[in-house]
């Protein structure tokens, strides 16, 4: 993670990586999670199921895109205004599905005790986190926060801000991140959080991603308020079309297994994983 809002180092982007502190933790955490999740997946479960290999390397994979983003040498080009709007789109688009696909909470809750897994059942039943998760409402919300929290950022002054303030830059990504990760928990459906959105209405949610990131990029680019910063028409463009072709992407890999039938997806029974039995019921 750029640690210094200056002139790109002249350090190949793909063979260097960012070493301060902020990065050097935050790649131990990423490695830390992923050994973590290895080591869970390769134990069997009490009835003698093996967690599949496809949902390890997808998380595994998630946590190598999220540290590629942010800490790899291509983090040291944000400043540059497309490069930080394509790190956004990884952080919402790419690197939310790698690990919501790996269904962290299902291997969690088939690895816990049974009396700590029903503690942590209770958690995710707790009408709170379903208020945000499940339900016609939590559509609405999470479409919001996941589309107008990128258009406030960006047609607002709070980017040229995050320019200026390290802080603000770094939470910035995280709070992309976490959206990401909250829109694609219910589209994806592999973890016991809320009830599976209905395929129509993720079919819905994922196409309006097209016009809207093609508004935005246009935005973007032509806005006067915004298209006087650097490299504002080359942000737009990848906007328009990096925001559209991920939406794109998102919808066919869903729709892909969603008619073929996949666990969480298809009206399959949640308790085709291990460990279902404490789930809420919503899921």
């Amino acid at each position: 993670m750029n640690s210094a809002h200056g002139a790109p180092p002249t350090t190949d982007a793909v063979n260097w990586w960012s070493t301060d502190t902020a990065s050097v933790a935050g790649t131990l955490i990423l490695i830390a999670l992923a050994s973590a999740f290895a080591m869970a997946a390769r134990r069997r479960s009490r009835s003698g199921r093996t967690w599949p290999r496809y949902r390890t390397w997808s998380y595994v994979g998630g946590c190598g895109v999220v540290a590629a983003t942010l800490f790899s040498g291509i983090a040291h080009y944000d400043d540059l205004f497309a490069v930080h709007v394509g790190q956004h789109l990884v952080l919402m688009m790419v690197a939310p599905i790698l690990l919501v696909y790996g269904g962290p909470l299902r291997l969690l809750t088939r690895s816990l005790p049974q009396r700590t897994r029903s503690e942590v059942s209770a958690v995710l039943a707790d009408p709170l986190v379903r208020r945000f998760t499940a339900g016609p409402r939590a559509v609405y919300w999470l479409c919001a926060d996941y589309y107008g929290s990128m258009a406030v950022y960006l047609l607002t002054p709070i980017y040229r801000w995050s320019t200026e303030h390290q802080w603000l830059h770094i939470s910035a990504h995280m709070y992309f991140f976490l959206c990401g990760l909250l829109f694609w928990i219910p589209l994806i459906g592999e973890d016991p959080i809320g009830r599976r959105t209905p395929w129509p209405t993720r079919r819905v949610m994922l196409t309006m991603g097209v016009p809207f990131y093609i508004a935005l990029g246009t935005a973007v680019a032509l806005l006067p308020t915004v298209s006087a910063l650097p490299g504002a028409a080359a942000a737009g463009t990848v906007l328009a079309l990096g925001g559209s072709a991920l939406s794109v992407a998102g919808l066919t890999v869903l729709w892909l297994r969603a008619h073929r039938g996949t666990v969480g997806l298809a009206g399959t029974r949640p308790d085709a994983i291990e460990g279902a039995g404490s789930w809420p019921a919503a899921c």
